[in-house]
């Protein structure tokens, strides 16, 4: 499909595939080489935002910079960073999304989850969750949703 993509028109695709990451590869040009670079730059960004959040959730320092060496060092995680596969990039979205997610940021995180559709349409769903998350984490929104209700 990135093919497809690069060359303008997608007549002829009947796969059931999302365009999510063909879409992807077609922006970094189709080359193996720029897509496994980009995937272990998506690794690495996916570390310091899992740091970022052990820190939000009151770890220290050391044991945030052992937890994430250590996720970091798993093989499978190195395999994925390594090989053409939508893993990598589709864990550096869902790290951003739940960092967004905790400090607030609405724009970001409906962005972020925009993109995680796009690449696998079964996180439409999370968007309920956050919906949900946003509205019952903010008393003051509530509050004035009940007083135009009850008017």
């Amino acid at each position: 499909m990135a093919k497809l993509i690069s060359s303008g028109s997608i007549n002829g695709y009947f796969d059931g595939r999302s365009p999510g990451y063909p879409l992807l590869i077609s922006i970094l040009g189709n080359s193996i080489q720029i897509i496994i670079i980009f995937q272990i730059l998506c690794g690495i960004f996916s570390s310091i935002f899992w740091y970022k959040i052990l820190l939000h959730f009151k770890f220290n320092t050391v044991l945030s910079v052992l937890i994430v060496l250590f996720f970091s060092t798993y093989i499978h995680v190195l395999f994925y960073e390594h090989a053409v596969l939508i893993e990598t990039i589709n864990l550096f979205l869902f790290t951003m999304l739940t960092y967004f997610v905790i400090k607030y940021k609405v724009l970001k995180t409906a962005i972020c989850l925009a993109f995680l559709v796009l690449l696998k349409p079964f996180y439409i769903y999370l968007s309920v969750l956050i919906f949900a998350y946003f509205v019952y984490s903010n008393i003051k929104w509530i509050t004035s949703i009940k007083q135009y209700v009850l008017v």
